[in-house]
């Protein structure tokens, strides 16, 4: 086997090798000494923080290049941690069904309630058509809609559903020539350029013929000999293996004949080449300004990008708002659980009306920063913005067309949902229900409903999948379940099937994902139980000498920047863990850093890969988006969305949790609460 071809193998199985040697590279890690004993008398126990490490880094890396799948990943800690000793198969099993994972189970099934009715398309459709169909109005549409959407449903889910609608819409403003390939220029036939094998046989039986008629014509007068133009030299040369090589004897006529052709042929070559040079140089330059088709073309492009470009942002930002939007989120709210941060109600702590409270406003900010940063991209600055100016452009005709034709159609995918179903309008009641009671359960403001029903702690899972219960419960048609119209004196005659069909949940509920959070919460059980936690803690102490804002940038953009090579789940396992031993190390307020790095995990625009929805987007554009101009195009709405959700932290979010004072409950008798991130005019001092 030579070197070249064992290259080629090791590249096209790269992942095979990724999985056996990264734990062959990282074996040192078991050997290490480890003789700390840590616990509290008398439950003490010896340290397993380096093997706990060595799992934690091989699962991220799994992770990040995606060697094996991500939920097979996550299934590493119920053999490693066992087998390593690090926990108890039983304690690690504990993990994959917590009570966020049923609250993830819970609030995906009422989503996909929500796509089984095609209510997703009807809220979509309407929306648009109210606020309007030319290209500002209409991608201003397609944001609210996505952002608003993605909150609730699964982002992949939003993208899959709005992409489609947009490119329809697109190709009633601009469709597609039919005479030619997007992207090939249809040129006007050249002697220089191949013929096909058709042309050849055409032009050679032309050539016999010839030949055949100068034979007879050298018998004949000069008066009346007669002669078409020779053909170009150049396709002579190319037809000449296929010409019958026959010596002709021309007389001297035929011989002055056929050099007054060489030299027509000579001239007429050359006018040819110099036009079609003239061509090539001022084609480029010439088409937007003498090719209209050429205009629309542009704008068409323009309009395709602008419109999958809003639909990836928004879709990403609009995950953000409330605390079911992402898995990331549920993750981070499991992770931060063990911490306490509300201490009995002595802080405020996570719930899904904090959450939103907390997101809602820097959510709304970066959907319209985005949505003015790419109109200006790609339509310029509008008219109505220079009011000044008593000339504006009106649209043509044309354009006015069609924008009627962009209404029509959107009317009539409206028109053919049909009205309001009882279906949809139970769904969409449920829906407000499991809304008003993640709300009302913990609002912070008022006692909650769950502290007047019942002594125990009610978490959001149980009111999820209460609602879901009703979804198999309540029928789908209520006239037929009451038997109106019958002929049959009201007698259910046919069974009527629930609001939503198991069947549908078995297909579509991404059970990857369940496992993928399962596996994470085990990762950063174990981190803890381990006591790599404390030892991480330790070590990350030298950048107490840092300021505290300068951490929270640097912990921002590095996080942002993992998430574009990893899955934001498996960003957040991974690196909430850390900040949490940070925060603690410091004696910061634990939600400091974790929350804000929380919230980057979605602004993963860069890169198809990043998100699913992003590679959706990028398949969308079919070819006419590629991986670069997605990076220089959704790099600075990055930049923007970790700017704009920093400056919200340290000035909103502070209001809210007040991160100036704070105590973890084993310093609370030895130490004093914190001093104040903030002083007068938003100056830090720590």
């Amino acid at each position: 086997m030579s070197l070249k071809s064992l290259q080629i193998r090791i590249l096209r199985n790269w992942e095979f090798f990724v999985i056996i040697g990264l734990p062959l590279l990282l074996l040192p890690l078991l050997f290490i000494p480890d003789d700390e004993v840590i616990g509290v008398a008398p439950n003490t126990r010896p340290s397993t923080k380096f093997k706990c490490a060595f799992v934690l880094i091989l699962m991220a890396i799994y992770w990040m290049v995606e060697a094996l799948p991500l939920a097979i990943t996550a299934l590493l800690p119920m053999v490693l941690f066992p087998l390593l000793g690090v926990q108890d198969t039983a304690k690690v099993s504990i993990n994959y069904m917590k009570e966020t994972n049923m609250m993830f189970v819970g609030g995906l099934i009422i989503a996909m309630a929500v796509e089984y009715c095609n209510l997703h398309r009807r809220i979509a459709l309407t929306v648009m058509t109210t606020v309007g169909v030319s290209p500002i109005r209409l991608m201003c549409g397609i944001m609210l809609t996505t952002s608003f959407l993605s909150m609730w449903l699964s982002n992949t889910a939003t993208a899959a559903m709005v992409c489609p609608i947009s490119m329809a819409v697109l190709e009633e403003l601009f469709p597609k020539p039919d005479e030619t390939p997007h992207g090939f220029r249809k040129r006007r036939a050249s002697i220089f350029k191949e013929r096909s094998e058709v042309d050849f046989e055409a032009f050679v039986d032309k050539i016999k013929k010839k030949r055949a008629q100068l034979k007879h014509q050298q018998s004949l007068p000069a008066e009346s000999f007669r002669t078409e133009p020779r053909p170009p030299k150049k396709m002579m040369k190319q037809l000449s293996f296929k010409i019958d090589p026959e010596p002709l004897e021309p007389s001297e006529l035929t011989r002055f004949i056929r050099e007054r052709d060489r030299q027509k042929d000579i001239q007429f070559e050359m006018q040819m080449e110099e036009q079609n040079e003239n061509e090539d140089e001022h084609e480029e330059n010439n088409d937007a300004e003498n090719n209209p088709e050429k205009i629309r073309m542009a704008k068409r492009l323009n309009l395709k990008k602008m419109l999958l470009f809003s639909i990836l942002l928004s879709s990403n930002i609009g995950g953000t708002g409330v605390i079911t939007g992402t898995a990331s989120n549920l993750v981070f709210q499991e992770l931060i659980k063990p911490v306490n941060v509300g201490q009995g109600g002595k802080y405020v702590d996570i719930s899904f009306a904090t959450w939103m409270a907390y997101n809602i406003p820097p959510m709304m900010v970066n959907i319209a920063f985005s949505f003015i940063y790419l109109v200006v991209m790609y339509l310029g600055v509008p008219d109505w913005v220079y009011f000044w100016r008593k000339q504006k452009s009106t649209p043509n005709s044309d354009e006015t067309e069609a924008l009627n034709r962009v209404a029509r159609v959107l009317e009539e995918k409206r028109r053919l949902l049909g009205k309001t179903s009882f279906h949809e309008s139970a769904v969409f009641a449920l829906f407000l229900i499991i809304v008003a009671l993640w709300l009302f359960r913990e609002p912070k403001f008022m006692k909650g409903w769950a502290e007047h029903i019942s002594d125990a702690d009610i978490g959001d899972s149980t009111a999820a999948l209460f609602v879901v219960i009703l979804l198999f419960i309540i029928p789908r048609n209520i006239e037929t379940f009451c038997g109106v119209g019958d002929n049959n004196g009201g007698a259910v005659l046919t069974k009527t099937p629930p609001l939503l069909d198991w069947k549908y949940v078995q297909l579509n509920l991404p059970w990857g994902v369940i496992l993928l959070m399962g596996g994470g919460f085990a990762l950063s059980n174990a981190v803890v139980y381990s006591g790599l936690s404390e030892w991480l803690g330790r070590q990350l102490h030298a950048v107490e000498t840092l300021p505290l804002t300068v951490i929270l940038v640097v912990v921002m953009f590095l996080t942002a920047t993992l998430t574009e090579v990893a899955s934001n789940s498996a960003c957040v396992n991974v690196v909430i863990p850390i900040l949490i031993a940070l925060s603690e190390s410091l004696n910061i307020h634990p939600l400091y850093l974790t929350l804000p790095a929380t919230v980057t995990c979605s602004y993963a625009f860069l890169l198809p890969v990043a998100t699913p929805t992003n590679a959706i987007v990028f398949a969308a554009g079919g070819g006419d988006i590629s991986i670069m101009e997605m990076v220089k195009v959704c790099l600075f709405p990055n930049f923007a969305c970790i700017i704009v959700i920093l400056l919200f932290h340290v000035t909103y979010g502070n209001l809210i949790f007040n991160f100036n004072d704070y105590t973890y409950p084993s310093l609370a008798s030895s130490s004093t609460p914190l001093s104040p991130l903030l002083v007068v005019n938003g100056t830090f001092l720590r």
